[in-house]
């Protein structure tokens, strides 16, 4: 039995992956997907991630156009928008927060924590920003500041 302890992500991983930006054509994304073999593309914003786009995203929009309708919109609470927005800031692998705390109230995000770089602050207010049910993001996160 071949155990993978001691791998590293790195040894295995795809060095060069097929990516999309945020504002490709679906069905162009499609066609990718068909192309390259592959059921899920993570989807890029100025060369950070934002997240990923699976078939099953693409089938439940197609399905809800072929109905001629798309499916029925639900608010999402302030506690699902507040795990929306923590899931997205940690897969965000360049992303570096420390002790992130996120709150949501009335569609208000509320960001807590520390980031090692003013970059690192806005791309956690854009990716923030990007979600749905997020109407203004209040960004209270510290920049570290290092010393030589």
């Amino acid at each position: 039995q071949r155990k993978l302890y001691g791998v590293k992500a790195s040894e295995i991983m795809k060095k060069d992956p097929v990516v999309i930006n945020e504002n490709m054509d679906i069905i162009d994304v499609i066609e990718l997907m068909l192309k390259e073999k592959i059921s899920r593309l993570p989807v890029i914003r100025k060369d950070k991630l934002i997240g990923f786009l699976t078939y099953h995203d693409l089938l439940k929009t197609l399905l809800s156009l072929e109905e001629g309708r798309f499916l029925e919109y639900q608010p999402l609470s302030d506690n699902e928008i507040a795990y929306k927005v923590t899931l997205a800031l940690r897969k965000n692998i360049e992303l570096q927060i420390h002790n992130l705390k996120v709150r949501s109230g009335k569609g208000i995000i509320y960001l807590e924590g520390t980031v090692s770089s003013p970059e690192d602050y806005k791309t956690a207010t854009e990716i923030a920003q990007s979600l749905p049910g997020v109407k203004e993001v209040e960004n209270y996160l510290l920049i570290e500041h290092i010393l030589d």
